[in-house]
């Protein structure tokens, strides 16, 4: 259940990030859906509903969702159902119910940095920037791998781009959450990108063997498969072993890129 001591709703993304930056304990409140399960009480939670924040844009080389825009609005975007063979719609639609999309946003997905999320290691195949409202743009890759900053993110910007995305996320059943997650893709410049997810950890690309594989190409695949679970970290849960989670990363890295190639 979610208690707090004070709300904050800002109609400025001015007034948002100082109260944000200058409350110790306060918390930013998207669509809230993790929040609401804590037990935890907070100080301050910062309500983004009244930012404007929530649109899909199409410019000529680039997508532009703002960050409270929701996982089911992904879902129903023209926009985004045609892009990279509606990917990201695609992905988003695994994720448990239409009510709980509904109300989980783009940027809350970002922000927390879940290992477990479906969406990351999409983002992270395609061409991604995030767009924070102090700190500026910076491409999604590095803005994970940073240290949690206290930092509100106002857009997630794709390029546009000729590019086959394939996607997996490994789950005992439908409901659960998913003990390993990937994506491959491969754009017109014959530039591919491997990711991997829910190692337990957040979301991570495989750059070493991504290299090797735009390299030398669909001929490498085996080897490019054993380079991904010996690049990443794996790490222990309830949802899977370590050891668990390296074997099936080969062979889902490798599934990924026959699917890519057989799209191209």
């Amino acid at each position: 259940m979610l208690t707090y001591t004070t709300l904050l709703q800002p109609a400025k993304l001015s007034e948002a990030y100082e109260a944000y930056s200058s409350r110790k304990g306060s918390v930013l409140f998207g669509g809230g859906c993790w929040l609401r399960l804590g037990r935890r009480p907070l100080p301050a939670i910062i309500d983004l509903s009244g930012l404007g924040l929530r649109y899909i844009r199409e410019w000529d080389d680039e997508i532009i969702i703002g960050a409270m825009t929701t996982l089911r609005d992904i879902e129903l975007s023209p926009v985004l159902q045609t892009f990279a063979g509606g990917i990201l719609t695609e992905g988003v639609r695994a994720i448990l119910g239409s009510q709980f999309r509904a109300c989980a946003t783009i940027g809350g997905s970002v922000a927390a940095k879940f290992g477990f999320s479906d969406i990351l290691p999409i983002l992270l195949t395609l061409n991604t920037d995030v767009d924070l409202y102090e700190a500026g743009r910076i491409s999604l890759a590095d803005y994970l791998a940073c240290p949690r900053m206290r930092e509100l993110v106002v857009n997630i910007i794709i390029a546009k781009e000729d590019i086959v995305v394939a996607r997996r996320a490994l789950r005992n059943s439908s409901g659960d959450f998913p003990y390993l997650t990937g994506a491959v893709s491969l754009t017109d410049k014959k530039i591919w990108k491997i990711a991997v997810g829910a190692r337990p950890m957040v979301a991570k690309l495989a750059t070493k063997t991504s290299a090797v594989l735009t390299e030398k190409g669909i001929a490498v695949k085996d080897t490019v498969a054993l380079m991904a679970q010996e690049e990443l970290n794996f790490q222990t849960n309830s949802h899977a072993s370590k050891e668990y989670r390296r074997d099936m990363t080969t062979v889902m890295v490798r599934r990924m890129i026959e699917e890519v190639w057989a799209c191209k």
